[in-house]
């Protein structure tokens, strides 16, 4: 572990600074939307379980001898038996694959977030009341190619074209085209690598990580069952030196130690990239009534969710369009974020994006990423869900701040967390949040307008609501001064429309 830390010390001290390039914020009708969301309203989308199995290395891992199966089987019995929920009460399973041999798929390293995104939708439009998302993939089974499309009318369309590239080709662009150069990728891997060895060291892994019983045959060939509980993908060893420079059994005239591995000349190499692994995650989500009437601890709300699209040769960079998209509908600035969690698939496309986001290196995946935990796609956004938050628990448990959000993926979504070990704290959270909600309805009947966010039958029934709704305002007012908390004013209309 201090190998790892110290390691982790080296590289963050040699890291290039990041350049805060902050666009205008447009004001949209979904911004002031988000800044008026009802915290902790019943019909929020919750997650109340988050599990993954490890990331093994593909072909020669910890799951080398396994089947997929067993690896979504382990995190949906895992889930469920830390939620007590049941499965026959369970409405929906969804989850992403990307390279199955017979998968013709648009979203790819992007399945498994928009698995949840699929879900949340169903459960908000009450169409389901439980479900689990996912993400699976099996490298070391199904073929790293995807076999696109033979209509002769992509031979026209350059993007269209771009669509098969390799994506390593993909990351020499944004690396060619941004100036992204070798040096800064080599030490956004070695940080990777560093962060992550630190944070298995520690275990910070362990609670989130389901092991895995699977029969394995070892180099005399005889079979045996192991379980498999650990990463295997991390290099604790990888350090800016080891993964640029150069040593005597290699070309000496090179300064480069690691050759580029898609493009003669290149700078994308086999070490600052992620590596292909096996891995499967899931969680669990409801609406906030059902978790309430269980009794279930609430990992986290799901506050908004953006797509983002970009030229499909430059396809790392779409998180520049996703998460200010996010993070408007959130109706929360980027200041205001604790912890992001933001796809490694390539140092070229991590290191470009974090720049232009502006976001600051220490708030950016802090147990590390997919250079150095791994990118099994169809999985990379529920994993990076999950090792979010069980970070977010632990920030809880230790006091850290209350609200803590996240960026995911190439699709974006905006989680929330609160802290749950203190009932008061939560208790009068919720009575604050209920005060502003009731006040805003009031505010809403007593002056309606044309951009009114209330339906006409609640103007029709205004008397009557009026003053149930006023009745419940002192009651709550009443609680909060008990709590020796100021009752708010009710929003002026100015305020009402901000």
């Amino acid at each position: 572990m201090q190998q790892a830390a110290s390691t982790l010390a080296r590289a963050a001290s040699t890291l290039p600074p990041v350049t805060v390039q902050a666009a205008p914020a447009a004001e949209s009708a979904t911004a002031r939307q988000g800044n008026g969301h009802c915290h902790d309203c019943a019909g929020d989308v919750v997650i109340v379980g988050a599990v993954r199995t490890a990331n093994c290395r593909a072909k020669k891992g910890g799951f080398k001898d396994a089947y997929p199966d067993d690896l979504v089987v382990a995190v949906l019995k895992e889930v469920l038996e830390r939620t007590g929920v049941k499965p026959e009460e369970v409405d929906d399973v969804c989850f992403g694959s990307v390279f199955p041999s017979t998968s013709k798929r648009a979203s790819e390293c992007c399945a498994g977030l928009q698995s949840i995104a699929n879900l949340a939708a169903a459960i908000q439009a009450g169409y389901i009341d439980i479900g689990i998302a996912g993400g699976i993939e099996f490298y070391t089974k199904d073929p790293l190619y995807w076999q696109g499309s033979d209509n002769p009318k992509i031979e026209g369309s350059k993007h269209a074209q771009d669509v098969g590239l390799a994506l390593g080709l993909t990351a020499e662009n944004v690396a060619e085209k941004f100036h992204v150069e070798r040096e800064v990728q080599d030490r956004f891997a070695a940080a990777s690598h560093a962060k992550a060895a630190a944070a298995q060291a520690s275990g910070k892994f362990d609670k989130e990580i389901v092991p895995v019983k699977v029969m394995q045959k070892d180099s005399s060939g005889e079979t045996k069952e192991v379980v498999v509980a650990a990463d295997d993908s991390i290099r604790a060893d990888s350090t800016f030196d080891s993964l640029s420079k150069a040593s005597a059994p290699f070309d000496l005239s090179s300064t480069l130690f690691l050759k580029p591995y898609f493009k003669k000349g290149g700078t994308v190499t086999a070490g600052n990239c992620c590596s292909n692994t096996d891995c499967a995650a899931a969680v669990l989500m409801m609406n906030r009534a059902e978790a309430e009437r269980r009794g279930l601890p609430i990992l986290a709300t799901l506050r908004s969710f953006a797509t983002g699209a970009v030229e499909p040769g430059t396809m790392g960079t779409a998180p520049l369009v996703a998460v200010p998209k996010a993070l408007e509908r959130a109706g929360i600035s980027k200041e205001e974020v604790e912890v992001f969690e933001l796809n490694e698939a390539f140092a070229s496309q991590f290191a470009y994006c974090m720049e232009q986001l502006g976001v600051p290196e220490e708030k950016v995946n802090p147990n590390g990423g997919a250079i150095a935990l791994g990118h099994p796609a169809g999985a990379t956004g529920v994993r990076q869900t999950v090792t979010l938050l069980h970070e977010l628990a632990r920030r809880q448990e230790s006091g850290d701040p209350e609200r803590v959000d996240v960026g995911l993926e190439l699709k974006k979504a905006v989680f929330e967390a609160y802290r749950a070990n203190d009932p008061a704290e939560l208790h009068r959270h919720q009575l604050k949040e209920s005060q502003y909600l009731i006040s805003c309805t009031i505010h809403d009947l007593q002056h309606p307008t044309a951009s009114s966010p209330l339906p006409p039958q609640f103007h029709a029934a205004s008397p009557q609501l009026l003053r149930g709704l006023q009745a419940d305002l002192a009651h709550v007012n009443q609680q909060l001064e008990q709590d020796h908390l100021v009752p708010a004013a009710a929003p002026t209309a100015e305020e009402r429309e901000d």
